[in-house]
């Protein structure tokens, strides 16, 4: 495996066209891997100026180009929470069954670390905090959005919830027991750089707790192009071998890794295939919806192509 070359690094507080993906001497090179080789899978994504590129060794695809850091603060206004169910607000029935998948994971992270202080990267609304404090952990968050940034720092105590990013959070190195990032990781530019404050922020046997899209997931192969996960938000789509790569450039050790399971009900299936429209799944998840109508809100457990992978600080 060629070795990745070696690159001046960019300020912090900026975004790069393209970070997961290296130029050098004419080349351009994967950082997860070192790999100048890659492919293209989707040409345009959902009708978008976006396409999809695959590096052809570790598989790790991404969004190219990337969108600039206005575009990528433009995308979680009220709207984004349409196929929450959310847009006006907080609804119960999301709520729960949001929860129901977060006190799963947290019973895992509890098996690895004792509750202390947790930080919550793209806390959303704070729900993942909702089930942390309950299960006896101290809660922060970090969310982007301004909208439900500010409905989560309604539920917690002042300067609990920043509002921006990990690289712009005031806590200081070594302050969490653990820190969780469910649904972030494909969310931002740098992953690697991403991974890296995070381990700052850890104690030194805290715990980073993961959830992202799995590129060479089943459903991936099912739905192709039209996967649920492709999405003009999610800049790059890891898998296994990917996230075992990136942990150990920055300083970790895989302590357990499974096919993550999410709490999902048919209503909300129903909500989320009319906003990513599928020819054949969004047209099914509204028969189900309307001919089960006493079950639509009923929760079961299903794998949505993801991966749950916790980490440890490597010695």
């Amino acid at each position: 495996m060629a070795p990745v070359p070696a690159v001046s690094p960019a300020p912090l507080d900026r975004v790069e066209s393209d970070r997961l993906f290296v130029r050098t001497g004419g080349q351009v090179f994967c950082r997860i891997c070192g790999s100048s080789r890659t492919t293209m899978v989707i040409r345009r994504l959902r009708d978008t100026r976006f396409s999809v590129l695959r590096c052809r060794v570790c598989a790790t695809e991404r969004l190219h180009p990337q969108p600039s850091r206005d575009e990528i603060r433009s995308l979680y206004s009220a709207d984004y929470y349409q196929s929450w169910n959310m847009r006006d607000g907080e609804k119960p029935v999301v709520a729960e069954m949001k929860k129901d998948t977060f006190r799963r994971h947290l019973r895992l992270l509890a098996g690895l670390v004792s509750p202390a202080k947790i930080l919550d990267v793209g806390t959303a609304t704070g729900f993942f905090l909702e089930v942390a404090r309950d299960a006896g952990f101290d809660p922060y968050g970090v969310e982007l959005s301004a909208y439900s940034g500010a409905i989560a720092a309604q539920k917690f105590a002042a300067g609990r919830i920043h509002i921006g990013t990990l690289e712009t959070a005031p806590f200081p190195a070594g302050m969490f027991s653990a820190v969780a990032m469910s649904d972030l990781l494909e969310h931002v530019p740098d992953p690697l750089e991403t991974l890296a404050r995070a381990r700052r922020l850890l104690s030194p046997r805290g715990v980073l707790m993961i959830t992202t899209p799995d590129c060479q997931s089943f459903s991936r192969k099912i739905m192709g192009r039209r996967w649920t996960h492709y999405k003009v938000e999610h800049l790059f789509y890891p898998n296994r071998s990917s996230i075992e790569l990136m942990a150990d450039k920055c300083g970790f050790r895989v302590l357990h890794a499974e096919r993550a399971r999410k709490a999902m009900s048919l209503a909300y299936l129903h909500s989320q295939f009319q906003t990513y429209r599928h020819w054949a799944l969004t047209p099914l998840a509204a028969l189900a919806s309307t001919v089960a109508q006493g079950w639509a809100h009923r929760h079961f457990t299903i794998p949505m192509g993801e991966l749950l992978v916790f980490l440890g600080k490597a010695a």
